[in-house]
């Protein structure tokens, strides 16, 4: 491998702002528990353009990685509960119905 496999371009890592700004919207929708992950991605978010600025390559990756998982995080802490929620409704009333069908 070539270094320039190695290591990528420090203009090309991604800062995932739009990621942490969803999942701060999200989670201040929907669960309030979630906020704290939100604001890692975004403040790991603004942290990128600033590592990228002092041209920081290992820093600049370490904060795009971590904006990545903490936004990740903050959604699946936003959504997943929904999805829980709905399955055990539909656990609960979709056996009822079926029940006062028999009776």
């Amino acid at each position: 491998m070539t270094e320039t496999n190695l290591h990528p371009n420090i203009k090309d890592i991604p800062n995932h702002l739009v990621l942490a700004v969803v999942s701060l919207c999200l989670s201040c929708l929907g669960g309030f528990f979630a906020i704290p992950a939100a604001i890692a991605s975004l403040i790991f978010a603004l942290r990128v353009d600033d590592k990228k600025a002092l041209n920081d390559l290992e820093g600049a990756l370490q904060a795009s990685k971590m904006a990545n998982v903490f936004g990740w995080i903050a959604i699946a802490l936003v959504i997943l509960p929904w999805i829980a929620l709905i399955f055990f409704f539909v656990l609960l009333f979709g056996g009822a119905v079926g029940l006062a069908t028999i009776f």
